[in-house]
């Protein structure tokens, strides 16, 4: 018997359980601190409305992707234009995180030094609940990574999101549905499917409106947990003369 486990989260995660708007509140001029100690642009909370990536600095990530992609679409919308938000952990196990900020804020500085006053490049403490508050308020959610298994903040259900066609991130999006699936490396398109979301008010609203619930409980603690009862019910048929060789997918 062969049991194929995918990724999944918890639905009590600090990075997607819901929240009050108290909290979001207090969260936000938490991550706004953060950002005047760092020299990056504050979100005004609500006024400001902003695309966000939540993801470690790591090189699978693509966030030099993220940044020409929001680059290609400010040349395609010329007023009230949101700004962009990169927010992820730093880890003490992560040697690329410092390499890949510094690498992120020289591609600021040489290729859209224009935009360095609309991004924001945030190094976030351990705090789920700002990571959580940021997400929450967003317009748009990317996950541009080259490589990943499942990332828990498109679990979150809120804003439409656009990512890659890589890991398990197409099992959490329902293309053109809850959001866009692109391929690797295609900032052309990012751009476009951003113009679409930012100018089209019944597209956004479709999505929007679709994306709570979409991600199957397939990919939840609890669905998981169920799938491995299953699993071992039919296993344990084998102790009792009925043996039987089957693929389950859990």
């Amino acid at each position: 018997m062969i049991g194929h486990s995918p990724a999944s989260t918890d639905v009590l995660d600090g990075l997607i359980k819901g929240m009050i708007d108290s909290d979001v509140a207090y969260y936000g001029r938490l991550s706004n601190q953060w950002c005047h100690e760092t020299g990056m642009p504050t979100i005004d909370y609500p006024t400001d409305e902003y695309f966000v990536q939540i993801a470690r600095f790591d090189p699978s990530k693509g966030i030099i992707d993220v940044f020409d992609s929001y680059h290609k679409f400010r040349t395609r919308l010329t007023h009230k234009i949101p700004k962009l938000v990169i927010c992820g952990h730093g880890s003490v196990d992560d040697p690329d995180a410092s390499e890949i900020f510094d690498m992120a804020m020289d591609h600021i500085h040489k290729v859209m030094p224009h935009l360095d006053d609309k991004i924001a490049v945030v190094r976030a403490k351990p705090s789920d609940q700002v990571l959580n508050a940021i997400l929450s308020k967003s317009k748009v959610a990317l996950q541009l990574s080259t490589r990943e298994g499942f990332s828990e903040a498109l679990r979150k259900g809120k804003p439409p999101v656009i990512v890659t066609d890589v890991g398990g991130l197409p099992y959490q999006v329902i293309d053109n549905e809850t959001g866009f699936i692109v391929k690797v490396g295609d900032t052309d398109r990012v751009a476009e499917c951003l113009y679409h979301l930012r100018t089209d008010a019944d597209l956004y609203r479709r999505m929007q409106e679709k994306a709570p619930g979409s991600v199957s409980d397939n990919v939840t603690t609890v669905g998981l947990v169920s799938s491995w009862l299953h699993m071992i019910r039919n296993f344990s048929k084998t102790f009792h003369g009925n043996l039987e060789i089957d693929y389950y997918p859990i």
